[in-house]
């Protein structure tokens, strides 16, 4: 005879279980990096410092290694695939921040423009080559069964890509994003990373024996057809939300949050189908609204503080959950 409520009460209890590891490991996650943050700024290094610090510490390279029963009980409970969107999600309204934040405005003079293409190229090229050739150095020790040149052309793409949010997120604790290194620096970081990831959809295309120059080409129209549906469609709509989502105290209004996070994951989706990170969604949707002053003050106010205690420690978190310095 079979009971099904049993069953149900089993998988019930599961997913309490679950819940409580959960909800212990974002206690610890934001004790953490707020305690290790506010060390980092003692030192005189940007808050996000002791944020990674304290994903590392809570990770294999020391948690795991000085107590390796308490690392295995909180975190290695389950696929981890929670903490994994939690960091995707703020990731994604990190660099929604990170696009209102920097004055684009710079950019309007050539000057700056031939500086984001100078630096553009000169932060590609150089990490290029150079990981190239340290990639063909190593392969023999670190990766004999793979083709040498295969190897080499990751070990290049992943050397030239450059951590977006996480420059982002240090100029923004410097103060560095309404200026005009600050709106170069970033936007040399953003087209970098648009590179990079087309050029590792190549290099894994071509590993695994699948490149098509056809899906190519695909990838690199669509790419520019977006970008100029969000500057000629969605910019001037987002502005009309600017201006009706915000009261005249200079309050977001809930229904324009809701309206500006809903349009930034749609966005962040397009640019995953386009077979770039969703971050570059949230990114464009940020640097569309850049000169939207009430709206970017009302979401500094209201939001952007959730975000950075809550989000961004589990996403730095998630990363040294998954690095072994040894």
């Amino acid at each position: 005879m079979q009971f099904p409520f049993l069953a149900q009460t089993t998988q019930a209890h599961a997913a309490e279980q679950a819940l409580l590891h959960l909800l212990l490991q974002l206690a610890v996650i934001i004790a953490v990096a707020r305690w290790l943050g506010h060390l980092a700024i003692k030192l005189g290094q940007p808050r996000v410092v002791g944020e990674i610090l304290g994903g590392l510490a809570l990770g294999p390279s020391l948690l795991g290694g000085f107590a390796p029963g308490v690392f295995d009980w909180l975190f290695l409970r389950g696929d981890g695939a929670e903490l994994y969107y939690f960091s995707q999600v703020g990731l994604i309204l990190l660099m929604l921040q990170i696009g209102m934040e920097f004055d684009f405005s710079h950019l309007r003079e050539t000057k700056n423009r031939r500086a984001v293409v100078a630096v553009t190229l000169g932060s590609l090229t150089l990490p290029l080559l150079g990981g190239f050739g340290l990639g063909w150095v190593m392969q023999p020790a670190l990766a004999s069964g793979v083709d040498r040149s295969h190897f080499s052309a990751f070990v290049a793409v992943a050397l030239g890509i450059t951590a977006l949010p996480i420059l982002g997120r240090i100029m923004a604790d410097l103060q560095l994003t309404r200026t005009r290194l600050g709106s170069v620096a970033i936007s040399a970081a953003a087209l970098n990373d648009v590179v990079g990831w087309v050029l590792l959809a190549v290099v894994t295309a071509v590993a695994s024996a699948k490149f098509s120059a056809e899906h190519l080409l695909i990838q690199l129209v669509g790419i520019l057809l977006l970008g100029a549906l969000f500057w000629m469609v969605l910019r001037p709509l987002l502005h009309r939300l600017a201006r009706w989502g915000v009261d005249d105290h200079g309050g977001l209004s809930l229904d324009g949050a809701a309206i500006l996070v809903a349009v930034t994951f749609l966005a962040g989706a397009a640019t995953i189908q386009l077979g770039i990170f969703a971050i570059f969604g949230g990114f464009a949707v940020g640097v569309l609204l850049f000169d939207a002053n009430a709206l970017v003050e009302a979401w500094r106010n209201k939001i952007e503080p959730f975000v950075q205690f809550f989000f961004l420690p589990i996403f730095f978190t998630y990363t040294g959950l998954r690095t072994d310095v040894a």
